[in-house]
Order: structure tokens, then C-alpha cells, then sequence
């Protein structure tokens, strides 16, 4: 039988107000909660999916290029600049034009860095956004020639299979109607190595002499 007096009734109003503070609120909270860690994993499920899709694209149209392209690929872009071979190359681009060749030195990294304008726009997503230019390797060439040897010799450097960029020209007239020329070529690699721990290490030189 229920109870019909005044005082029951409020105690069945107070003890439901009880109820619903002491149970129900706290588990629709807990309920609200999962539904949006749900939603949340939901999203992030789907984040997951675009990428890991952009990704197969990706490696999808990598294995799409042949052999051969893959390989001149990395030969004009090398994950790093051979300092041996790069002189060598020079050398006999500038036999081939009958240069009088003096020297060809390797100066380093960090002066071609800074005078580079090299981008690469295939390395802007890969890298972090401090570090989206190749590194840049300048070599110091010294050789007499005449005009028209010179015009051919910085012509067959621009054909070559990987970049060979002239930068700081100097050309002076010789007592023996040759011309004196002095330039930088740049080339660039992939990757930007760690800078050295070691404050005294130093990076050895390659020269080639006529």
C-alpha cells in the first residue's frame, strides 16, 4: 500500500531527488563521457585513415617510376656529395675543353650553404620546416683558357648529370692572351648532417693539379 500522507510523500520526493543526485546524474555523466571519447576516437580513427591512404598514394606512385629514373634521381640528387668523384668530373669536363687547370679544391659546406638559392620542392614536405634546403658543397676552381674554351667548359658543367652551379666568376686577361678564371661550383646532397661535436675536427681538403 502506498503511503498517502504528507510527510511520506515528501519523503519519497526528497528521497528521489536523493536518487537522482546520488545515481543517475553521476552515471549520465559517465555516460556523456564515453560518448565523447567515442566521438573523439572516431575522429582521430578517421585521421588515421587519411593519412595511412595518403601514404599508400604515396608509396603507390614511388613504385610506380621506373629503374632507371630512380637511378638518375639519385645521381643528380646523391644522399651525399662525393668529394673525390665531384673533382674528378670537373677535371675531365675541363680536359675535354683543353683547359690549363690549376687547382680544384673542396672548400666545404658552409660557405656554399650560405650562398645558396637552391630549393628542392620534393624535400619541403619531408623535412622539418628548419631544414628544407639541401646542403650545398663548394669546390674552388682555378684554370686559364681562352673565351671560347671557357663558354663551352660552363656550358658542358650546366649539361652535367647533377648540378654543377658557378658562383663567384672572376675572370682576368693573362700576359699570354689566355683568360685567368677563378669561380666556385656548387652541388648539393640530401642530407643535412648533425654539425660536428667535436670542435676540432676539420674537414680534409681534395686538390687536383695540372
Amino acid at each position: 500500500m502506498m503511503p498517502t500522507g504528507l510527510f511520506s510523500q515528501i519523503a519519497l520526493i526528497i528521497l528521489s531527488v536523493g536518487i537522482i543526485f546520488t545515481y543517475i546524474t553521476p552515471t549520465l555523466d559517465e555516460i556523456k563521457k564515453t560518448q565523447d571519447t567515442i566521438t573523439v576516437y572516431k575522429t582521430e580513427r578517421e585521421k588515421v585513415s587519411d593519412v595511412n591512404l595518403k601514404l599508400d598514394q604515396i608509396a603507390s606512385r614511388l613504385n610506380s617510376i621506373n629503374t632507371d629514373d630512380q637511378k638518375k634521381l639519385l645521381t643528380y640528387m646523391p644522399d651525399s656529395v662525393d668529394t673525390v668523384a665531384v673533382p674528378r668530373d670537373i677535371k675531365a669536363i675541363a680536359d675535354k675543353n683543353g683547359l690549363i687547370l690549376k687547382q680544384i679544391k673542396y672548400v666545404g659546406p658552409q660557405e656554399a650553404a650560405e650562398q645558396s638559392t637552391f630549393v628542392d620542392p620534393g624535400m619541403i614536405a619531408a623535412l622539418p620546416a628548419e631544414s628544407t634546403d639541401p646542403e650545398a658543397h663548394t669546390f674552388a676552381v682555378e684554370f686559364e683558357a681562352a673565351y671560347e674554351q671557357i663558354k663551352q667548359f660552363l656550358g658542358d658543367l650546366e649539361q652535367n648529370g647533377y648540378p654543377l652551379e658557378v658562383h663567384d666568376l672572376v675572370i682576368e686577361q693573362t700576359e699570354g692572351g689566355f683568360l685567368s678564371v677563378k669561380m666556385k661550383v656548387v652541388t648539393y646532397d640530401r642530407i643535412i648532417p648533425p654539425p660536428p661535436t667535436d670542435s676540432s675536427l676539420v674537414v680534409p681538403e681534395t686538390q687536383v693539379t695540372s
